[in-house]
């Protein structure tokens, strides 16, 4: 091979040596046989035949020194060739390293979680990679509990949820796709999460996202705080309405019996003056309820007690029984279902409003064969529960307005008319509803209302 670089080696000093120890002995034969006159011409032709066959074995161990020279060189060609690859190697390998550091400091560091994975059974399930340290603090698991385990195992809401197949066509099309921001919820957690989904050109698919919880349950809580706002201001209109409206009507009536009475006074007359003083009487009395009903009607929202886990069979027994008195006027067919579930719940509240829906029901039933039912329906997504009668039922058209304030639809039947405001405003600080379906042809009515059966969520109740 030849020497690119120029370099020559230089030649061995044996091969010297040798050359010099040849001619020595060339020159002592020569004179030898030139002043010995007895030397035979075997004798010249020995010498000469040595010295000829050391001049070649001189010559080919030149030759073969040179090719040896040759060899030597092209392997320090090589040699140095394979040090410049290594050290290219090696520079790349430390280029790679640094890109890896820079790699693993953005997929530890950022705020986002991410979450690398492999797609399995031709894309059908796909297994946990990677998992960076806010994926941890998201999801409230460390990366061994879920790397190697497949993304249905660990999150088994994540196909209902809708993630699965996002991954799927991700994973098929190569594009990527953001999957907009949604409610997230399993046996486990509940959050919401707004997600990014590529896929790497070797076939994994990442997932990164973000934790929107906390601003979503921010954005929660203000918009009831804005529609409890509005209840409130509703409530006052109500309470303005009832201030000029429904007080204002004793009020007459008690200024105008008392002018009454005072004349009776004057002329004596006894029969009168009683009836006046009953007529008074009644007045202050119907405004003490107004009163009363309303201080109560305030309080709700504001008084309630920690929710706890409570028997919903147990708060109807006993509402039953605080409504007995009403109850012995008609003694009803009562019927309590046997699969009430647990409630959590202000106890003393429900209790309440229990009692103000039977008083309610036995108010308005005619019939000699009064039922009041009470029980909760199946297979829905949120625990309904109703009370229901045989009465003469409400026309669609009262549906809405019977749960006003003081709004009566039989202005001779006793009470004040706050009883369902009082039951609507107990259901609705439980984060629950109320509603009422009859026809108003005497086939009864049946009030439904919605109450939590699993433990709220802080800040889920008013």
């Amino acid at each position: 091979m030849k020497n690119t670089n120029g370099y020559k080696k230089p030649v061995s000093w044996r091969v010297y040596f040798l050359m010099l120890v040849f001619i020595f002995m060339w020159i002592f034969f020569y004179f030898y046989y030139l002043y010995n006159y007895h030397s035979s011409v075997i004798e010249f032709v020995f010498f000469m035949s040595y010295l000829l066959i050391n001049i070649y074995i001189i010559i080919l161990f030149r030759k073969n020194n040179r090719a040896r020279l040759n060899d030597i060189d092209a392997l320090e060609n090589i040699t140095r060739f394979l040090a410049d690859e290594i050290n290219e190697k090696n520079r790349i390998q430390d280029e790679l390293t640094k890109s890896e550091l820079r790699y693993r400091s953005i997929f530890e560091n950022t705020d986002n979680a991410i979450a690398v994975y492999e797609a399995v059974n031709n894309g059908e399930d796909f297994i946990f990679r990677q998992f960076n340290k806010s994926g941890e603090k998201i999801e409230k698991l460390s990366r061994d509990e879920v790397i190697g385990r497949s993304v249905t195992e660990v999150f088994p809401g994540v196909e209902k949820f809708g993630l699965l197949e996002v991954f799927k066509r991700v994973w098929e099309t190569g594009e990527t796709e953001q999957f907009p921001l949604k409610l997230y919820k399993d046996n486990r957690l509940r959050g919401w999460r707004n997600n990014y989904i590529y896929k790497l050109p070797c076939g994994d698919i990442v997932a990164v996202y973000s934790d929107e919880t906390g601003r979503m349950l921010a954005q929660e809580e203000r918009e009831n705080l804005i529609k409890e706002l509005e209840d409130k201001n509703r409530e006052l209109e109500n309470f303005s309405y009832m201030v000029s409206h429904d007080l204002k009507s004793p009020l007459i009536t008690i200024k105008g019996f008392t002018d009454l009475l005072e004349k009776d006074i004057l002329n004596n007359d006894t029969g009168s003056i009683k009836s006046d003083v009953e007529k008074i009487k009644n007045a202050a009395d119907k405004m003490e309820v107004q009163l009363n009903e309303m201080l109560e009607l305030s309080r709700i929202g504001r008084l309630i007690n920690p929710p706890a886990k409570i028997s919903f069979k147990k708060l109807v027994e006993e509402a039953i029984d605080s409504a007995a008195g009403q109850l012995a006027r008609i003694n009803p067919d009562i019927i309590i279902s046997e699969n009430l579930p647990d409630v959590y719940v202000d106890g003393m509240r429900i209790r309440e409003m229990l009692m103000n829906l039977i008083d309610n029901a036995a108010k308005f039933i005619d019939k000699e064969n009064p039922v009041i039912e009470i029980g909760t329906l199946e297979n829905t997504e949120e625990a309904v529960f109703y009370v229901r009668d045989n009465g003469p039922g409400i026309h669609p058209s009262y549906h809405e307005k019977i749960f006003g304030l003081f709004d009566k639809l039989d202005p001779g039947t006793a009470g004040s008319g706050a009883g369902l405001a009082i039951v609507k405003r107990i259901v609705e600080v439980h984060g629950g509803r109320v509603w009422v379906e009859s026809d108003g042809t005497g086939n009864g009515s049946v009030f439904y209302f919605t109450l939590p059966v699993h433990e709220p969520e802080a800040g889920k109740q008013h």
